[in-house]
């Protein structure tokens, strides 16, 4: 099993036939832009996508999205099996799968199933990239390009849900919070961290789409994704601290956008606004206690799907869909405390190997990646179920194969030199 950074070092060594220096080589760009829009859909299209829209000539876009990722695996195979880190991805494999073992035949516990299975794939996906940074690029600007595109339009087409929320053709309110928030972090990774001469072209597009995301992104009266937003800033600043005269004026000019978006969104809806504010808007106090009691009682899980059966008091939805609100707990009380340690151990590798590569790297695309990978753990601490939070395995899967620059250069110039002393060419 290769380690990290040799996967790299064989995958530019694949992509790169003559020249070290190309880094997004004409071969592969089509199945790259293929993948991602795969990946794009699989990882918001549950957010936003009506039901009437889920389907495409009676086949699910999930199906589809499979089957291209299936046949560019087929394509890709040599590369996928000497660059991805099957390691994280068997313990996850493995810890799940003694609660697959006690599945009930509930609706809602065979979702789960098939959810966990899609959650492999979405993690695995991303290490078929014929460059990872080129595929991790135009990932986030895919990702950047829906999210802006859907909170332009939900300004003007907003309505108002039975719910007092307002959304988008009738979608859930949370869901489309969720994807406006992704296009706000990937905004302000620019805003803040970008070069000026670049920043300065776009700094009216980054500060516009960041005012009117923000501002649906209060309309809908979703606190979650916001504290996300808050938690993914903190750590850009963190992860490497400037005290620069530029980068304190655009957080000025960032700060004056986020108190303009609270305003407008007060002339729209004040509704939205005063949810977000009220100390009882969470709810969620009494189903946690409530599933840590039933993980202190069974902490070898109780089966993917079947927390209903142990908390009759809660309200279910239709074929038996109750869940924690909460990764870690609903790893923990379905999946076990084998399962949660899995998790959390892949996560901690993940984080660690983003934050490096992060503070190594004068590209934004590591930085990125570590921002949308904060903001969607932080969304899946508050609300939807391991099936809703596609965007975490997608994002998980880039930042297993994150490996530092400086690292990286070393290997292949470890590389190289074994290579001239063993009498080949180099690399």
């Amino acid at each position: 099993m290769p380690s990290p950074v040799c996967a790299q070092v064989i995958r530019v060594a694949v992509a790169r036939k003559s020249k070290p220096g190309d880094t997004y080589p004409i071969r592969g760009v089509l199945g790259d832009r293929i993948l991602m829009v795969c990946l794009v859909a699989l990882s918001v299209g549950n957010l936003i996508l009506p039901e009437e829209v889920q389907t495409i000539g009676g086949v699910d876009y999930i199906l589809l999205s499979c089957i291209a990722i299936l046949i560019l695996l087929l394509l890709r195979l040599r590369l996928f099996l000497h660059s991805f880190d099957a390691l994280f991805f068997c313990v996850l494999a493995v810890t799940i799968v003694p609660g697959v073992t006690m599945v009930s035949g509930t609706p809602y516990s065979q979702q789960k199933v098939l959810a966990l299975a899609l959650m492999l794939i979405m993690i695995a996906a991303p290490s078929l990239f014929w460059v990872q940074n080129y595929g991790r690029s135009i990932l986030v600007r895919g990702l950047w390009v829906v999210s802006a595109a859907c909170a332009v339009v939900f300004i003007p087409l907003n309505q108002l849900t039975p719910t007092d929320r307002r959304s988008l053709f009738d979608m859930n309110p949370i869901g489309v919070s969720r994807l406006v928030g992704v296009g706000v972090v990937i905004a302000l990774v620019l805003a803040l961290r970008g070069k000026a001469r670049r920043t300065r072209r776009l700094m009216f597009a980054i500060v516009g789409t960041s005012v009117v995301g923000i501002t649906a992104m209060i309309l809908t009266g979703s606190r979650g994704p916001l504290v996300g937003i808050v938690i993914a800033v903190l750590l850009v600043i963190a992860v490497r601290v400037e005290k620069s005269r530029r980068r304190i004026s655009r957080l000025v000019l960032l700060v004056v956008a986020v108190l303009f978006a609270v305003a407008w969104s007060g002339s729209i809806d004040d509704t939205g606004l005063n949810r977000v504010v009220e100390s009882n808007a969470w709810g969620r106090a009494d189903l946690y206690a409530d599933t840590f009691r039933v993980i202190l009682g069974n902490p070898l899980g109780i089966g993917w799907g079947n927390l209903a059966a142990y908390l009759p008091n809660y309200t279910v939805e239709a074929g038996g869909r109750l869940y924690a609100h909460n990764i870690f707990l609903e790893f923990a009380v379905e999946g076990g405390v084998i399962a949660v340690v899995g998790l959390i151990a892949v996560l901690a590798v993940a984080g660690r190997r983003c934050w490096i590569a992060a503070r190594s790297s004068a590209g934004l695309g590591p930085l990125s990646i570590l921002a949308v990978l904060a903001y969607a753990l932080a969304n899946a601490q508050f609300s939807s179920d391991l099936i809703g939070d596609r965007l975490l395995w997608v994002i998980l899967g880039f930042a297993i194969g994150s490996v530092p620059p400086t690292m990286r250069a070393r290997a292949i110039g470890r590389a190289n030199a074994a290579r001239r002393l063993s009498g080949g060419s180099a690399t």
